[in-house]
């Protein structure tokens, strides 16, 4: 085990799909929320106090994160 992913927060997988639209799985891992774009989705995250641990994104890594700030 990674001990540097625990930082006491729990995990959840974003996967962003060719239609931009975005999948969320929640920490439980059986259960998902769908958003109509990758913003809507950091800013849920946010607000639950959620980590992502898995990102399955189609843009460029630098240019999502710029669009965060």
């Amino acid at each position: 085990m990674d001990f540097r992913l625990l930082n006491g927060k729990p995990k959840v997988t974003m996967i962003e799909r060719f239609d931009q639209t975005v999948k969320l799985i929640y920490p439980d891992n059986t259960s998902c929320k769908e958003f109509p774009n990758i913003h809507s989705c950091i800013i849920y995250i946010d607000e639950k106090n959620w980590a992502v641990n898995v990102e399955h994104l189609h843009g460029d890594r630098k240019e999502i994160e710029k669009s965060n700030k």
